[in-house]
């Protein structure tokens, strides 16, 4: 049997074949994004000598992009793009199903709104060697805002909402804070098999904006003793839309976040972070309506409160037990 090519594998399993992974819901109103984001796939791993595919997992209920791959496989023969069904909704499941059919050694997982740059794939992997028995990568994350100027409520702090994933230039283990974000991280096969399946309790479905399936993967490899490393240098870029810089949507990530990341967490925490809620509450209603007032002048400071009263929402939300 002859070698796979770079971007066209073998219908076998190929444990240095490199499975890049997009999860989509399709929405007629992202379409143009993920044009643009299976592009820069595409365009980004032709300098790379690796084998590779890329799977563009569907999670429409009807199966709306199979047309729109079968336009771009012949606009692009020489590389492997698989079209994957997978019409139960939910971002957990998508990935499970991207897992479940990729033929590689190693899974790139990418967001549906995001630019790669030349080189990425390549640097997720090589990322790999700088610690034995690494089964992870973290890659950093840049964001770029589709609307200008930015509401002046926008702190810089509150970036991490729209995915911002950056710990510095040097790449290497993580030993503190240890996260990855969906929109830019590879896990070995090794990993997978290993660590199992995404939580379907956890994660965007639909227009939900739950999250934390990423959060609780990770704590999954940390507790197997496996290492996660950060790379400074597999970068990409995260898109964000104007609908996003709305302040309403901001308040509903927060508190979704919120709910998700308290359910994740040890029952003894959360009780305990319960118990002093109610306080932390009062406390905050009444720096809010301090704030308020003073809102025109200080916008970052009143959203900020607005937030966090939102997030702690979200805390008391998710039962004690």
């Amino acid at each position: 049997m002859s070698a796979p090519q770079p971007g066209n594998p073998t219908g076998d399993l190929a444990h240095g074949l490199v499975s890049v992974i997009i999860c989509t819901a399709a929405a007629d109103e992202r379409r143009e994004m993920l044009r643009d984001a299976v592009q820069s796939v595409l365009v980004s791993n032709q300098i790379s000598k690796r084998p590779w595919e890329l799977l563009v997992v569907d999670n429409s209920r009807d199966g709306r992009l199979e047309p729109w791959l079968v336009s771009l496989q012949q606009s692009w023969p020489e590389m492997a793009i698989r079209w994957i069904p997978e019409p139960e909704p939910g971002i957990s499941r998508a990935r499970n199903r991207g897992v479940a059919e990729a033929r590689g050694g190693y899974f790139c997982f990418v967001d549906d709104d995001v630019l790669v740059p030349p080189g990425w794939m390549d640097h997720m992997v090589e990322a790999l060697s700088l610690a034995p028995g690494a089964g992870c990568i973290a890659g950093r994350i840049e964001l770029r805002f589709e609307q200008e100027p930015l509401p002046k409520w926008l702190d810089p702090r509150l970036y991490g909402y729209y995915s911002q994933f950056d710990k510095g230039a040097l790449s290497g283990v993580m030993t503190r804070d240890i996260e990855f974000y969906g929109a830019n991280f590879l896990i070995t096969r090794e990993t997978a098999q290993r660590i199992g399946d995404f939580s379907l309790m956890l994660g965007r479905v639909g227009t939900s904006l739950l999250s934390g399936e990423d959060t609780e993967y990770a704590r999954r490899i940390t507790a197997a003793g496996i290492p996660i490393v950060y790379s400074s240098e597999g970068y990409l870029v995260h898109r964000v839309p104007a609908s996003r810089l709305r302040f309403r949507w901001m308040l509903q990530r927060a508190f979704q976040g919120a709910l998700s990341h308290a359910s994740i967490m040890d029952p003894v925490d959360r009780r305990e972070m319960h118990s002093k809620l109610f306080l932390k509450l009062l406390s905050l209603i009444l720096e809010i309506a301090w704030a308020l007032p003073t809102a025109a002048f200080s916008p970052r400071r009143a959203a900020r409160k607005l937030l966090r009263f939102s997030h702690l929402m979200g805390i008391w939300r998710c039962p004690a037990t």
